[in-house]
């Protein structure tokens, strides 16, 4: 109609100061041309027009150098060449289309999903990018977080979904760590004080450890809910330096994996990679041994239970006895006083420090000993009795170990 002409005008007009502003270095990059269509998406426009607009716009400057993943380059004519692409016809790969964010503008504007819904959906991007089928968008989707429900499908944002990441704002404040006589290694109780941070509300996932890493080591599968485990203390460090990059985040390791740790001293660590923190970066890390159990004990808002948000276990807690013998999706049992979930059990978390005795000095800020020869971890497990998912209960690794009952958490600063 005559109103959509000129509404689809009116949004060309709009995206024409965002196209110079790109072109005005004679060059293209694939992460302009995707920003470019997430503009086009919130002014109306479907891709196929906001990429056919560009090329008018690139054959009119003239001179442009198209370095974008969609492999067409302009000739001297003005013509567009294709150079090379995954389908071999000039279309984006479904790999650019995950990374490019169409699917969840779509969906923010949309609600829930219908099944005319996503017709609509493929009808406007399988000329731009190599979908041939909406099963295959739908696969797609749910790699993206949105879930089949009701025969409805509805939106559940990656980065807010329980299968994959959410965090909880720690209130820094000073507690007693450890635990009178009776619990393995965790005497004398000493006073430590903590600066402000937050923690994942939910170990990670399978999930997020895939999207992030592109594989998924765990024993326990078939459901993205589920925690990650069968990973070592060097694989958690690099998921916490890659994490941190696709967030835009500084990393917090150095890794030199060609480097033997002089602070390693266990000889029987096939890799002592070198890794070395830097505390000031805002990027996640894994928590040190403090932070967790100060976060695991409820915080400032701390209720003295005996288990992580409760004096019952059950209520908290997955554990050798009501386990059933393997981990279960995160945060089927109740969250503690900071509304965090699954720090009494289901799986075992990494800790940033190595493995020593604790003193009865007053600490601030600790990152355990300079030297050892294993990792702390911490939490309990499926697999272990009641009496080992306490929050001060201490447990040990070589660091390249890894085990079907052994997982992560993490932490970032404020």
């Amino acid at each position: 109609t005559a109103y959509q002409k000129n509404k689809t005008n009116e949004a060309f007009k709009s995206l024409d100061p965002v196209i110079k502003g790109v072109l005005a270095d004679k060059v293209l990059t694939y992460e302009e041309k995707m920003m470019l269509y997430q503009e086009g998406v919130k002014l109306g426009l479907n891709i196929t027009e906001t990429d056919r607009y560009l090329k008018e716009a690139m054959s009119r400057e003239g001179g442009i150098r198209d370095e974008s993943s969609a492999g067409e380059t302009l000739n001297s004519s003005g013509q567009s060449t294709i150079t090379a692409d995954k389908k071999g016809d000039g279309r984006l790969t479904v790999e650019d289309l995950l990374e490019s964010g169409m699917i969840e503008e779509y969906l923010k504007k949309g609600g829930d999903i219908t099944g005319e819904a996503w017709v609509e959906f493929y009808k406007k991007i399988r000329q731009s990018f190599s979908i041939d089928s909406i099963s295959e968008i739908k696969k797609i989707a749910e790699q993206k977080g949105i879930k089949h429900e009701n025969n409805a499908w509805k939106q559940e944002v990656f980065a807010r979904s329980k299968s994959s990441f959410e965090m909880v704002f720690v209130k820094g404040g000073t507690f007693q760590m450890g635990k009178a006589p009776g619990v393995r290694d965790a005497q004398p109780v000493h006073s430590v004080t903590l600066s402000d941070f937050f923690i994942s509300k939910y170990p990670v996932t399978q999930g997020l450890w895939e999207r992030v890493m592109s594989h998924n080591p765990s024993y326990f599968k078939g459901d993205d809910n589920l925690p990650v485990e069968q990973i070592s203390w060097y694989e958690a460090v690099e998921f916490c330096n890659r994490f941190s990059e696709t967030e835009g985040l500084l990393k917090v390791y150095t890794i030199e994996k060609d480097y033997d740790d002089i602070c390693n001293k266990n000889e029987s660590d096939r890799l002592k990679w070198r890794v070395r923190a830097d505390f000031s970066a805002n990027g996640y890390r894994l928590p040190t041994e403090a932070e967790w159990e100060y976060a695991a004990r409820g915080g400032s808002l701390s209720k003295g239970y005996t288990y992580s948000g409760s004096n019952n276990a059950g209520d908290v807690a997955l554990y050798l006895e009501n386990s059933g013998s393997k981990p279960h999706p995160v945060g089927q049992k109740l969250p503690n006083e900071l509304g965090i979930y699954d720090m009494s059990g289901n799986v075992w978390e990494w800790c940033w420090d190595w493995y020593g005795s604790y003193s009865s000095d007053a600490r601030t800020n600790p990152k355990g000993p300079l030297y050892g020869s294993y990792r702390v971890y911490r939490g309990g497990s499926w697999k272990d009795p009641m009496s080992y998912v306490l929050p001060s209960v201490r447990g040990d690794s070589n660091p390249s170990f890894e085990f079907d009952f052994l997982g992560l958490r993490i932490v970032k600063k404020r």
